[in-house]
């Protein structure tokens, strides 16, 4: 039997043929070239292969319980001593760790950093359990938490819903420092879901104190699922066992309407969390507010939406792509002044690609091998989009207008027109931004102009909520829409979502924490924003607006879309030279001229036709039409 794989593990079939001691197809093995005979051990029933490696020299490999390839060699020094030397590999025979050595291989994931991951290697009875009892070892308060991890670390497997889950162990050099950190793990190839999965368990700091002010030490137990090819799916749950909400979420999560359930738990246990008080009805359940079964109830006049889950944009990254300081990269940007799309900068992708979800966008198969989160999907289309304009704007530098004409339209989602889809602060009173040439030689003028125009503008920003934006952003909550919203957060600006709100300020599922605390907090999820602490520029909402383009149309619609208004340029440019040229043919008096004039005329003219040709395929395509006035194009 020959086994030859291009993955990092075998597959669980794989690997059960490989440890029969009776299959006809494994007497004889070939792996990486090499040939090896099938050797039982009589006492044990394990399962290994053998040759001779070269002269004087044994190898005998076995697969592990995670599908990787455990070399042993064994020979004789020249004393006649008995010496050898245990590797791993993975399973398309890339060498991994050397289980006596000083140094394993490493993967390089964080620049800062290069981790590897060490296989067990039981040296007596396997020491298995299931996952209840370790559950119930982990909320065991008679033990010291370092006591129940210790316990736990003695383990070699667990089993989860029938499941084997390997103990693996994960080391982390700091590359500076050169300082080294172990996490015990338990894999698995294979889960309930199919999926490849990775289960620890951490000590953290509970919340409490003890009786001296010293922290509390508790053990969480983190779950990592793979999802497509690129991403993991992370979920934390405490002691209890109970699920920590709003995590770093990856793949299609189920929507409210989906399940309802979920979210109602999910919402009682965050409104416990941060002391926000729900009405209940007379059964004792949520109260439903204008009978939407999304919205609930609060005290002080309030209400919430509960349908969404809040993502965080932090350390999040493409493909683990990090710039020269370590920073996270969603997408790379070589060219350009500002650098990279960072974790930071993406709020204006991250809003979007929250609401997208809640209102039951799903990723396909193939996106979700690309992308693996829908927030990184987003905001690389938002990226992508933004270099195709002229004046290449960042995610954080594109209008409203442009987010939902080049990335929520292919995915048949849209910003609807008008103050039906957004409203910003805008008016005649709106103060205008200092000119820089007016200060000439005179920088300490112009930083004292910006620092008058910034809070005039604030001032007018405050003013126009207070008179419109708020009412019309309490409208679409009402409605079950979900707001998303520029304000002054940060001194940069940042944009969050407002799922609620009572009489005092805004409930809002903020991607980068807590703007209340400066962001020293990056919990986001339901935080409540008095109106006066933060100015708003803008809200909006999105809405179904048709069914989503292939990725070929996708890319024919964005070069289509960003070639309109140079389209309809050229167009006018055209008419205007073929008139002039038709003057001068009609009035010449030298024939050289006239004739010259004549041909320069039939090939605009020729133009001119290809011109209004391409324009008119484009507006029937995607039914655009151009608008001057507003510098870009718009929908029928």
């Amino acid at each position: 039997m020959t086994v030859s794989t291009t993955l990092s593990r075998f597959e669980n079939e794989t690997i059960h043929k490989l440890r029969s001691k009776d299959n006809p197809a494994t007497k004889e093995l070939t792996w990486e070239g090499k040939t090896y005979q099938r050797n039982v051990n009589n006492q044990t029933g394990e399962v290994n292969f053998e040759r001779e490696y070269k002269p004087g020299v044994k190898e005998a490999i076995s697969v592990t319980d995670s599908g990787q390839i455990k070399q042993k060699l064994t020979w004789n020094n020249v004393l006649g001593n008995p010496q050898e030397s245990v590797k791993v590999f993975d399973a398309n025979g890339k060498f991994l760790t050397e289980l006596s050595g000083d140094k394993p291989a490493t993967v390089e994931t964080n620049p800062n950093e290069k981790v590897t991951i060490k296989p067990n290697d039981p040296q007596g009875p396997v020491q298995r359990s299931d996952l209840n009892e370790v559950k119930n070892l982990i909320s065991n308060t008679n033990l010291s938490s370092k006591e129940r991890l210790s316990k736990i670390n003695t383990l070699d497997e667990i089993e989860v819903n029938g499941k084997r889950y390997v103990k693996e162990t994960v080391v982390t050099e700091n590359v500076k420092t050169k300082n080294t950190k172990e996490k015990v793990t338990f894999f698995t190839l294979q889960n309930e879901n199919g999926k490849s999965e990775r289960i620890s368990f951490e000590e953290v700091n509970s919340g409490y104190k003890d009786e001296k002010g010293k922290p509390i030490k508790t053990i969480e137990m983190v779950q990592v699922q793979s999802e497509g090819t690129v991403a993991e799916d992370t979920k934390r749950f405490d002691r209890f066992g109970n699920e920590i909400p709003d995590q770093d979420h990856a793949g299609n999560y189920p929507t409210f309407a989906e399940n309802p359930k979920y979210y109602l738990e999910r919402a009682k246990e965050i409104f416990q969390e941060k002391n926000i008080q729900p009405l209940l009805d007379s059964s004792g359940n949520l109260e439903k507010y204008n009978g939407n079964a999304s919205l609930v109830s609060l005290a002080n006049e309030g209400f919430m939406n509960i349908s969404s889950l809040t993502q965080t944009q932090r350390d999040q990254s493409y493909l683990g792509q990090r710039d020269k300081n370590g920073k996270p990269v969603l997408y790379s940007l070589p060219g350009s002044k500002s650098g990279d799309v960072l974790d930071e900068s993406a709020c204006q992708s991250h809003g979007p690609a929250t609401v997208l979800a809640s209102l039951g966008f799903k990723m396909t198969p193939e996106q979700i091998n690309q992308y693996g989160k829908l927030n990184v999907m987003i905001t690389r289309m938002v990226a992508e989009a933004g270099q195709m304009l002229p004046h290449k704007p960042r995610p954080s530098e594109m209008s409203i207008q442009e987010i939902s004409d080049l990335v929520l339209k292919p995915l048949g989602f849209e910003v609807p027109p008008g103050n039906e889809g957004a409203l910003i602060a805008w008016g005649k009173d709106r103060p205008e931004a200092p000119d820089k040439d007016q200060y000439f030689n005179d920088s300490a003028g112009y930083e004292k102009a910006k620092t008058d125009y910034k809070q005039k503008l604030r001032e007018f920003k405050l003013k126009f909520q207070e008179e419109h934006l708020n009412a019309w952003i309490t409208k679409q909550l009402e409605k079950g829409n979900i707001v998303v919203s520029g304000a002054d957060f940060t001194e940069g600006g940042h944009v969050a979502t407002f799922v609620g709100k009572d009489k005092d300020g805004w409930y809002s599922n903020d991607s980068y924490g807590d703007a209340n605390t400066k962001y020293a907090s990056h919990d986001g999820k339901m935080n409540h924003y008095k109106f006066q602490d933060y100015a708003l520029g803008y809200g909006y909402v999105i809405k179904k607006a048709g069914n989503p383009m292939t990725d070929t149309e996708r890319k024919t619609y964005l070069k289509d879309y960003t070639s309109f208004p140079g389209l309809n340029k050229s167009q006018s440019n055209l008419t205007s030279s073929i008139r002039s040229l038709e003057n001068i043919v009609k009035n010449a008096s030298d024939e050289k001229k006239r004739q010259e004039s004549e041909q320069k005329l039939n090939e605009l003219r020729k133009n001119l036709e290809t011109t209004e040709e391409e324009i008119q395929r484009i507006q029937k395509t995607w039914g655009m039409k151009w608008n001057p006035k507003n510098g870009g194009s718009i929908f029928f």
